[in-house]
Parts: structure tokens; C-alpha cells; sequence
């Protein structure tokens, strides 16, 4: 346990930029869980996303294939999975394991909605997109990142008006967000 916190701390610090926070010790510590058999999914998932998180891809792909074969009704490996096939460009499969993570997860969770909405969303499939981004919502009322997606969605659709209340939610959750203030500007200037 002590191990495994010590590890999601190095992952906090690197996601922070900490200069002094590297791989090695998270997977020195990730590797000493595996070899003592505990929490092994937890371990393998935390450095798994850790690599997603930045834009390696491949290196994650063995720790979530061990994850999936270890324990398949595990939620958070089958989504982090339809991360890795995002980040590849591959959005079927990314989601057919989305899919997956919807149906392990115990309560619905709305990283698991909005990522499968983005996904149906580069497949050109809006109305199975906006159905995420609505279920993303109704898991989290207050997701910003689900806000903005949606009001991109609305806007492209035609629907400016929709849009900007997603995009003005999107603002009032995350005020020093860029993107959804300058999509919010361009709204209400045309």
C-alpha cells in the first residue's frame, strides 16, 4: 500500500512538472508491486496512464494487456485501453472498450462518456456523441472538459445558441480555461 501511494505521488509530481520527478522511480516502485503480486491492476493502470498522459502510448499498451488478462471486468484498464487506441487514431476499437469500461464500472463515470463521445465524435457519429456527452453530464453535472465538448459539438451541429450556455458552463467551471472563453467569445461576437 505504502508502495503504491509513494507512486501515485511520483505520478502527481511529474504531472505537475516537478523537474526531479521522473519514470524511474514510479516504475521502480510499480515494478516492486508486481513482483509481490499486490494490487498488481492498480499498479500496472497507474503506470500505464501515467505513459498516456504523455503521449507514450506504446509503453503502456503491455502493462494494460497484463491488466485486462488479469482481472477483465476491471473498468479502468478496458478505458485507458480506448485511451491508448484513441491516441493511436484507432476509434473503433477505442470504442469497443470504452464500451467495455461503461459496462464494468459499478456507477457511471463521466471520463468514461466523454471519452467515448470524442471517439464517436471522430468517427462522424454526433448523435451517439452528444448521447455521451449528456450521459457525461448527468454523471457530472459540473465537468467542464464535458461542457466544452458538448458546445463544440452543439456549434458544429448549428445549434449557437445551445452551444454557448455549454461553453458558458464550461467558463464558470474552469474560469482560466482558454479554449472554451475564446470559443465563448467568438459566440457572442457573431
Amino acid at each position: 500500500e505504502t508502495i503504491l501511494l509513494r507512486a501515485e505521488a511520483w505520478s502527481r509530481k511529474a504531472d505537475a512538472g516537478d523537474p526531479g520527478s521522473s519514470q524511474d522511480p514510479l516504475s521502480e516502485d510499480i515494478d516492486e508491486l508486481i513482483r509481490r503480486g499486490t494490487r498488481e491492476v492498480d499498479a500496472r493502470n497507474l503506470r500505464a496512464a501515467f505513459f498516456l498522459d504523455r503521449g507514450r502510448a506504446d509503453e503502456a499498451a503491455p502493462d494494460l494487456e497484463a491488466s485486462i488478462a488479469k482481472e477483465p471486468a476491471q473498468s479502468s484498464a478496458w478505458y485507458l485501453r480506448g485511451r491508448l487506441h484513441a491516441a493511436r487514431g484507432e476509434q473503433l476499437p477505442a470504442v469497443e472498450d470504452f464500451d467495455r469500461a461503461v459496462a464494468n464500472s459499478r456507477r457511471p463515470d463521466a471520463r468514461y462518456h466523454l471519452a467515448r463521445g470524442r471517439a464517436y465524435l471522430a468517427l462522424r457519429n454526433g448523435a451517439k456523441a452528444l448521447e455521451d456527452f449528456d450521459k457525461a453530464l448527468e454523471a457530472a453535472p459540473d465537468d467542464a472538459a464535458a461542457h466544452q465538448a458538448r458546445g463544440e459539438l452543439l456549434y458544429s451541429a448549428g445549434k449557437p445558441e445551445a452551444a454557448r450556455q455549454d461553453f458558458d458552463a464550461a467558463v464558470q467551471r474552469t474560469p482560466t480555461a482558454f479554449a472554451p472563453r475564446m470559443k465563448r467569445a467568438a459566440l457572442h461576437m457573431g
